[in-house]
Order: structure tokens, then sequence, then C-alpha cells
């Protein structure tokens, strides 16, 4: 699973993504919670471009907005037959920026935050998918999205069994076609990453409360 992330850089996002970002005034956010809006790159008419969607899809075919069920993340293992999933992962696929994400690990009195980022790699991306809400009746949309998450690495694994799909570089391009629907072979890239290629430290336990939003919540600790 993953339930909090961070961007604590945007800027990067254009030479990374080979983007514009200067239309959006994108801030930092030290500690993403799921319905803030995140930072999304997917391709339209043969282009990239980075918009802000909320972190909870909403299927197209919803009936509301508000949903009884979490829809943050994707399953690597079902992203292809389940309703809610497929149709976004064969047509919608989308990058999401972050600098690094943040899980927990059960301890016999509490619950101890790890910071896990991908080495010398400020600003990377996630596998994501999307889609758009659109109300009936009075004609509100809602672009949302989800991050695929796969079994965890040998890094990860002592802290929780899931961990996001993160996307090398050379993978953007094959993610982000939308004239590509060979679920079968994208599904080749829904891996974990290289243990060997991320660190992961402790962080302080106040980032836990979404009210806590800042980078020194987010420094290393013993």
């Amino acid at each position: 699973m993953c339930g909090r992330f961070v961007l604590d850089d945007p800027a990067l996002a254009g030479e990374e993504f080979r983007i514009d970002i200067s239309d959006v005034p994108w801030k930092p956010n030290y500690n993403v919670a799921p319905t803030h809006e995140v930072m999304v790159i997917h391709e339209q008419d043969g282009k990239r471009k980075a918009v802000p969607m909320q972190w909870m899809l909403v299927p197209h075919w919803s009936k509301t907005k508000k949903l009884k069920y979490p829809t943050i993340n994707a399953r690597a293992e079902g992203i292809a037959s389940k309703p809610t999933w497929r149709e976004p992962f064969k047509r919608s696929r989308c990058l999401i920026a972050n600098s690094g994400f943040i899980e927990w690990k059960k301890l016999p009195d509490h619950k101890q935050p790890y910071l896990v980022k991908i080495k010398e790699k400020p600003i990377a991306a996630f596998a994501g998918i999307f889609d758009t809400w659109l109300d009936d009746e009075t004609g509100e949309t809602l672009e949302s999205c989800a991050i695929v998450t796969t079994t965890a690495n040998e890094l990860i694994a002592p802290i929780h069994e899931r961990m996001p799909v993160y996307l090398h570089s050379e993978e953007y391009d094959e993610w982000l076609d939308p004239e590509n629907h060979n679920t079968d072979e994208l599904q080749r890239l829904l891996v974990p990453y290289p243990a060997e290629s991320m660190t992961a430290f402790q962080i302080d336990r106040k980032i836990g409360s979404p009210k806590y939003n800042a980078s020194e919540f987010l420094e290393p600790i013993n």
C-alpha cells in the first residue's frame, strides 16, 4: 500500500518528464494525503502534459464522487480485470511525480514511519492510472488518479508487504502512449524497483497527521 508520499521540488519535473510546468503554480507538498491534488503527467495529442488531479480515483461510471471504498492504490495483480481499474489501465495511464513515499512499520507499541526514496534521483514517477468523472445533472467534472502497487522488494519487505510501482525513465514513453492498449505487455512494467537503487530511513511520527506538512518532519531520526 502507499498512503502518503512527498513532492518536495516540483520544479524538477520539467527536465525529468520533458514537460512545461509554467502554467500551473505547483507547490511542494511534504505530506501528500488521499484526496490531495497531485502532479500527474499524461500524454495528449502526442504531447506530454502536467495537470493537477485528485489522488483517489473516481470511476467514470460511478453515480457519486464519494465512494464507500478506498481507491488510492490499484494492485498490479488485478489491474487488468477489476472494474474500477481495467479501462484506465488500458486507455488512461499516467505518471505521478514524487520525491519518495512514506510507509509505516508495525512495532509492538506503535507504528514507525519510514521515508523511502530512489537514490540519486530527486524526482521520480509512480506508475499511475486516471479517470474522469462527470455529474450528469450539474456538469461537474473530476479528474482523479490512483497509484499502481506491487509486492515489496527486499528493502521494503521488512517495513510493509506492498510498495508503489516506480517506472524507469526509459519506460515513460511506453506507459504514457494512449494508443498502446496491449495490457499484457504493459503488465511486465509493474514490478518492484531494484532494492539496491533505493534507500529507507525512519522519520518523525508526527507525519501521520496531514497537518504536519514541512520538510523538518522528513529528516532521518535514530
